[in-house]
């Protein structure tokens, strides 16, 4: 008798049955009348079982693959190297030195959430209808698509600045702000928000390989070494310095070799407050 004869005359479905209440089955094999016709019902059913489980499995296999179960993502920098890395929505972020990014199960859901300590620029990857966020320990930036830079080191001023686009920048003890191009957001030493306008490219630079001034301002060239080499640098309040314009380019030399260059060619004098922050003086 085959198959198609056992499922006619059984009178529930043998799949539901051994599914739902497999004890009957197994005490309908005692019976003499059965015990043929259960033999090949269970090894039919335990076929088609196993079949089943094959393709619940390549379909998990195909979800997997898919992106859905992608693992959360650690991305991080050297203390004295830069990274690069391409997100997997295709935004492009390069993280400054000491810097780490969380990136959580393939950037999967309604938006696109990540976590940032120390520095990083992005470039992000339009997507109108999945906002990128990035949060940081004291505030959170929401873009759909555009390129900033975000400073967030332990122990120093959060900062935010933006190259092109909007962004929208939020916080527990501020209100929504919004970001034009050549802005930025930070908070000052009396720990309020401000918001002025700044020259963002100032705070790209350090992404390349080298740094060219040509007559730049020492306030230009202080931001962007201040980004190079992961310090702080602080002016004296002296309008002979602040006034300073010089040309110059800065390639993988230590912070003293471009200290001590300066100190020759603009008589400026420095000295350090502690192992991350420079003070520059002039005569």
């Amino acid at each position: 008798m085959d198959f198609a004869e056992i499922w006619h005359e059984t009178d529930e479905s043998p799949l539901r049955r051994l599914m739902e209440d497999p004890y009957d089955l197994i005490a309908e094999a005692d019976k003499d009348t059965r015990k043929s016709k259960l033999r090949r019902m269970v090894v039919r059913l335990s076929v088609s079982v196993a079949a089943v489980a094959a393709v619940v499995l390549v379909v998990l296999s195909a979800f997997y693959l898919s992106g859905a179960f992608k693992p959360d993502m650690y991305l991080a920098s050297g203390e004295h190297s830069k990274g690069y890395f391409v997100l997997p929505d295709g935004s492009e972020v390069w993280l400054n030195q000491g810097s780490s990014l969380f990136v959580p199960k393939g950037m999967g859901g309604r938006v696109r959430n990540v976590r940032l300590t120390g520095e990083g620029y992005f470039e992000v990857a339009k997507d109108e209808d999945r906002p990128f966020v990035v949060k940081t320990e004291e505030f959170d930036i929401e873009v759909l698509g555009t390129r900033f830079t975000v400073s967030a080191y332990e122990g120093r001023p959060s900062a935010a600045y933006l190259s092109e686009g909007s962004v929208k920048v939020s916080a527990d003890d501020m209100p929504e702000t919004v970001l034009k191009p050549d802005q930025k957001i930070e908070r000052n030493k009396s720990g309020e928000w401000t918001v002025s306008s700044e020259q963002a490219s100032n705070h790209v630079a350090w992404i390349g390989e080298m740094l060219f001034f040509d007559d730049a301002s020492i306030m230009e060239i202080v931001q962007c070494l201040e980004h190079w080499y992961n310090v702080r640098i602080s002016l004296a309040d002296n309008d002979s310095l602040r006034n300073l314009n010089l040309t110059m380019t800065v390639r993988t030399e230590p912070l003293d070799e471009i200290l001590s260059a300066l100190s020759s060619v603009a008589s400026i004098e420095y000295h350090y407050l502690d192992a991350d922050h420079v003070f520059l003086d002039i005569d």
